[in-house]
């Protein structure tokens, strides 16, 4: 029987103070594919667990807006969701699809394609970002004499206009209207402190200057750190959670993950907690459960603390589409929200 692995699609959320760095679109909910990978081949199964591509693909990522990225010979291209190639691969990296958008690398520089495959905005870029909220967050690049240099950090449109000129040490992407993004100020050469701001997409900065990091905005409320303790913050800078807890998460579904002292919990948007603080660990919400941890297993509860599909689990990752990835005694499967198994490895 041969082996089959399931990659997990849904992203294990690590609620770490870096995450507060991360600049990842959203998944693409539209999506009801899900890769498995069969003798070092990538292909995809439907959330009833039937193959819809076969598994021939030397590497293959989640569909995003109907196309996934695949790699051929170190070269990156697009397949659509019957498994036809439609973007040949041709290009050294590329990003996945976005507001009809993709990052793509030639060579040393970025720029990006509409879903023909045509360029749209050519590359020029040291860095880019995924399109969101109509802007995507790029690095420029200068030369001074006969060296290269990073000019920083703007944000352009998706005709490659420059839209908010590129001033900024480091730049996520917008969410809700506002993007986070770092200033480093210096005297002459040398670095002398940085400070995080929220800037609108006319450009215009907005307060957080005085936090030690900040999140994008997720349901109108952004995580911001002090002293290594997390709080959350409203759209005009005004703390409305105290930095209080030791790790968070972004809100989802009205409930963030908190941990106080060695256990995790839920808040609601008020900062009242709202699902006691009795797990070893806790993920976000998602199609209305989340995956939390008691001992050394896993399993899922509804938004209002029940246990729903039982600690079990080695691993478990939160639900996208109907589906999450599991794994247990070094068996990966797929489970739908009822916990019945709708793929298992080997099968």
């Amino acid at each position: 029987m041969n082996r089959i692995i399931i990659v997990l699609l849904t992203l294990a959320f690590s609620i770490s103070f870096a995450q507060f760095d991360d600049s990842v679109s959203k998944k693409d909910e539209k999506n009801n594919l899900f890769i498995i990978i069969k003798d070092g081949k990538y292909g995809y199964i439907d959330n009833r667990g039937t193959i819809r591509i076969n598994p021939d693909l030397d590497y293959s990522d989640s569909f995003s807006e109907g196309f996934a990225r695949i790699k051929v010979r170190n070269k990156w291209g697009f397949i659509d969701t019957t498994g036809k190639i439609i973007i040949e691969p041709e290009f050294d990296s590329v990003l996945s699809f976005s507001e009809a958008m993709a990052a793509i690398k030639v060579k040393d520089k970025w720029g990006y394609i509409d879903k023909t495959g045509n360029i749209i905005v050519e590359p020029q870029y040291t860095n880019a970002l995924p399109f969101c909220e109509g802007l995507a967050a790029v690095q420029f690049s200068g030369k001074f004499l006969f060296f290269n240099y990073n000019k920083g950090y703007g944000y352009i449109n998706k005709i490659g206009e420059v839209v908010i000129e590129p001033s900024y040490n480091r730049a996520r992407s917008f969410s809700e209207g506002l993007a986070p993004v770092k200033i480093l100020h210096k005297f002459l050469i040398f670095p002398i402190n940085e400070e995080w701001y929220f800037i609108s997409k006319e450009g215009r900065l907005q307060g957080a200057n005085n936090f030690d990091a900040i999140g994008q905005y997720s349901e109108g409320l952004a995580r911001i750190a002090i002293d290594s303790k997390i709080g959350y913050i409203n759209k005009v800078g005004e703390i409305v959670i105290e930095a209080q807890f030791i790790d968070a998460s972004d809100f989802s579904q009205g409930l963030a993950a908190v941990k106080i002292d060695a256990k995790w919990g839920y808040i609601d948007t008020s900062g009242q907690l709202i699902i006691d603080t009795t797990f070893d660990h806790a993920l976000d919400f998602s199609q209305g459960l989340a995956p939390i941890k008691i001992g050394s297993k896993w399993g899922y509860i509804d938004q209002s603390g029940e246990l729903v599909i039982e600690v079990k689990y080695d691993i478990a990752r939160q639900f996208s589409n109907g589906l999450a990835s599991v794994k247990s005694e070094n068996t990966w499967a797929y489970i739908n929200k009822s916990g019945e198994y709708i793929w298992k490895t080997g099968e």
